[in-house]
């Protein structure tokens, strides 16, 4: 005679709810207090109180959790959730301003990747030290990645102290992330460099690489401008991100690459830069091509990186004299700090594109295409 199985308690209104899902191929139960209301994200939401192995073992945890509500939320909720919280709130301070979209997109990675690890599943009230970080070690990240992370470590316990009224006592300033590199790391393309990226103007990575030398714009920065935002017969493009002064801001057009971009430009495509399918090409993609086309060159030994071109261009644009407000509107530099300019110069478009053919690396395929374009 088989097992007789166990009936199911059936659950009241308003009493919460349990949801059975599958992880990492075992069946599990996922138990959540009734829905409360939000004021942080204007929504209601169900507290996570627990993972459970049985229906019945959920159905126990609700009980003890009406009969104490406040008692089993604090000791029940997990690191994972109040990590959502914290991205609830930074959405909401993205909405106001208060936050750039760039910093958004940094803090929800960081989420992305706590939610991925076990430390996800570490009740609040046992969290400790250590365990944040064995976490952060066990990342293969950069220095400012984990900057992000503690970022939100910091956003995530905040919610927890002042929205639950859970004092995590965690020193987040004693977690260590390694030594912050050293900036040379981004050093400007040596010119002959830049000469022979010209003589392989036909590879579409070099193509995107001198863009990127002529424009000063961040690699990602490129990869995000829509075909809609190319305006070739007016010689500028509409792009940006990073900070509220570099959104969507002018990208004059320099008159020796107006050709490298007209070959991108296909009406087909949602964005300027996209593969033979007519898709948006990553960042990390171009990363790869990169290294492959400096490999190809020859240019490997000289640790050039995409972010490179940005520091080519700023470089070469001071020793072209341009005028100082001008190249921090190209850049997406804030003129905040500078009354002057901030207030009393007024930047038109005109001006701007005529500053960008200062832009002279006066190099022989350079010099060669000027004289075609004339």
């Amino acid at each position: 005679m088989g097992r007789k199985k166990t009936r199911k308690q059936k659950l009241p209104n308003g009493f919460g709810s349990i949801v059975k899902r599958t992880r990492n191929g075992k069946e599990e139960f996922r138990v959540y207090a009734p829905a409360v209301y939000d004021e942080t994200i204007g929504d209601y939401y169900q507290p996570p109180l627990g993972r459970v192995v049985s229906y019945n073992d959920g159905y126990r945890l609700l009980m003890e959790y009406n009969d104490n509500p406040k008692e089993i939320e604090s000791k029940d909720i997990t690191f994972g959730f109040i990590c959502e919280k914290a991205i609830a709130q930074a959405i909401k301070e993205c909405e106001k301003g208060k936050m750039t979209e760039s910093n958004l997109r940094s803090i929800k990675g960081a989420n992305n990747k706590v939610q991925k690890d076990k430390i996800s599943n570490i009740k609040i009230l046992k969290l400790m030290f250590f365990q944040l970080q064995e976490y952060l070690d066990s990342l293969s990240i950069g220095y400012t990645s984990k900057g992000y992370q503690i970022n939100l470590f910091n956003r995530a316990i905040s919610y927890a102290k002042n929205h639950l009224g859970v004092n995590i006592n965690i020193d987040t300033n004693k977690l260590d992330i390694g030594e912050k590199p050293e900036e040379s790391i981004f050093k400007p393309i040596d010119y002959q460099d830049v000469n022979t990226l010209w003589l392989h103007k036909q590879s579409r990575t070099s193509q995107i690489i001198l863009i990127l030398i002529y424009t000063g714009l961040r690699p990602s920065e490129l990869l995000n401008i829509k075909i809609k935002n190319v305006f070739l017969n007016e010689n500028y493009m509409i792009g940006g991100m990073k900070t509220k002064a570099g959104s969507d801001r002018l990208i004059p057009i320099h008159s020796v690459i107006k050709s490298l971009i007209k070959n991108f430009y296909n009406i087909d495509s949602e964005y300027l830069i996209h593969d033979e399918n007519n898709k948006q090409i990553s960042l990390k993609t171009f990363e790869i091509k990169f290294k492959e086309l400096m490999i190809e060159l020859k240019l490997i030994s000289k640790n050039y990186k995409p972010y490179c071109t940005r520091h080519t261009f700023a470089t070469r644009a001071d020793e072209c004299n341009f005028k100082e407000a001008i190249l921090k509107v190209i850049l997406g530099h804030s003129l905040k700090n500078d009354v002057t300019n901030s207030v009393y110069i007024h930047r038109k478009k005109e001006q701007i594109i005529k500053e960008i053919e200062k832009l002279n690396y006066n190099i022989i395929e350079e010099n060669k295409i000027r004289l075609e374009v004339k």
